[in-house]
């Protein structure tokens, strides 16, 4: 594949990166080098959990009563 380099630079086409969260870019002996890297679990995404686990178990109301669960800590 051949791309052109603008003045802000160069877009990878997002097909050749897919199931990349973050990449390393270094540049050795005038080759760039694209590397995936695994993103650390402290780094995680937080909104990629919400709703995994949308209620307690032990809550009959979690859907219809949320809001009083999450203000309330009930």
């Amino acid at each position: 594949m051949e791309a052109v380099v603008s003045a802000q630079g160069l877009t990878v086409p997002k097909r050749m990166l897919r199931g990349m969260h973050r990449v390393q870019i270094e540049k050795k002996q005038g080759v760039i080098i694209i590397t995936p890297q695994e993103a650390p679990k402290s780094a995680a995404d937080p909104l990629l959990g919400l709703g995994l686990n949308p209620a307690k178990k032990n809550l009959a109301s979690g859907s219809k009563k949320h809001d009083q669960h999450i203000y309330n800590g009930r």
